[in-house]
């Protein structure tokens, strides 16, 4: 009797933490019944970077750096 007393007290607190736990375990489900990701599936290796792309990346770099004057 006092247990139930207790919880009628803290009715807000349990229901949002039966809300938040609910809404958790909902989400770990959605995520194991997901196909797998084969983008996720092996380590990220970055694409080769070749040489116009870098000489374009260093003008912008270099353009959009402050100014010596200002």
């Amino acid at each position: 009797m006092k247990l139930l007393r207790r919880a009628w007290r803290h009715r807000t607190a349990l229901g949002l933490g039966g809300l938040a736990l609910g809404g958790v375990a909902l989400l770990y489900l959605a995520r194991c019944a997901a196909p797998p990701d084969p983008a996720l599936a092996g380590p990220a290796t970055p694409a080769p970077v070749g040489p116009a792309r870098a000489a374009a990346f260093l003008a912008v770099l270099v353009a959009s750096a402050p100014r010596v004057a200002e």
